[in-house]
């Protein structure tokens, strides 16, 4: 009985075309969530970093010190100069919140930022095993046909169609 190659490369080359396709589209979908993922990981650590400074900075009495560009520089930016403006018959309260508002856009938008391109993963994520499932139906198929035009159903000629759809 001849030896049966299963590594990938030989199941790649031999599969037809459609199951080619799959997986380049299946490949490529990995690589652009891994970027993401990576991306975005290293968005979450920095504004991590950066919260840990603010309130060190905060507990030691600091808050007016120079600020390193990002979200605190902006939001210490933003609260001064709305802190600065005074309107006529506004109450502390009313200032506060008015502060408190604008410090609360810039932390929105700094989030919309952060979480840009989340929705493809959420496609990519969700759609990926079906498209994973037709690749296999597709290899099933392309077994059952290889099996039927052999007239033969021993192992050796049902197990590469097999390892190839799975």
């Amino acid at each position: 009985m001849p030896a049966v190659d299963l590594s990938l490369t030989t199941l790649f080359l031999q599969a037809t075309g459609v199951v080619q396709a799959v997986l380049a589209v299946l490949l490529l979908c990995s690589v652009f969530c891994w970027t993401i993922i990576l991306d975005k990981a290293i968005a979450v650590f920095g504004l991590n970093g950066q919260a840990k400074t603010f309130e060190s900075a905060v507990s030691a009495g600091r808050i007016d010190s120079p600020w390193p560009a990002g979200l605190v520089r902006s939001l210490m930016r933003c609260g001064r100069c709305e802190g600065e403006l005074r309107q006529a018959g506004e109450s502390p309260a009313d200032r506060r919140d008015r502060i408190e508002r604008a410090m609360r856009e810039v932390l929105l938008t700094e989030l919309a930022r952060v979480e840009r391109r989340l929705p493809y993963l959420a496609t990519i994520g969700s759609s990926a095993p079906f498209i994973g499932l037709f690749g296999t139906v597709w290899g099933i198929m392309h077994a059952f046909a290889a099996i039927a035009s052999a007239n033969d159903t021993s192992l050796a000629v049902v197990a590469p169609g097999i390892a190839e759809a799975l």
